[in-house]
C-alpha cells in the first residue's frame, strides 16, 4: 500500500520488483481531486508508482478510496493465492 508517508526502501524494493519484472500489484489511497499531487493519480507516490509502471508494462494498479476500501482489497487480493 502505497501512501503518504512511504519511506525510500519501500520505494526502491517496488523499482527493483518491477525492474525484475515481477509481478507487481500496487494499492494506492487516491486524494481528493483538488489536492495538488502532480498527477492524475492524486498520490503523493505518483512518481514511484508511474516508474514502476514504465519499468514494468504487467504492473497493476488499484486505487482505494480510504484505508477501510485498501484494507479490503488488499485482503481479497491476498486470498487469492489459497
Amino acid at each position: 500500500l502505497l501512501d503518504g508517508g512511504c519511506c525510500p526502501g519501500t520505494i526502491a524494493e517496488l523499482i527493483l520488483a518491477s525492474d525484475l519484472n515481477k509481478n507487481v500489484e500496487i494499492f494506492f489511497i487516491k486524494r481528493n481531486d483538488n489536492e495538488e499531487t502532480e498527477s492524475i493519480l492524486h498520490s503523493p507516490c505518483w512518481f514511484a508508482i508511474i516508474m514502476s509502471k514504465l519499468n514494468n508494462p504487467n504492473t497493476k494498479i488499484t486505487s482505494c478510496s480510504d484505508y477501510k476500501d485498501a484494507t479490503e482489497k488488499i485482503l481479497n487480493y491476498i486470498s487469492n493465492f489459497k
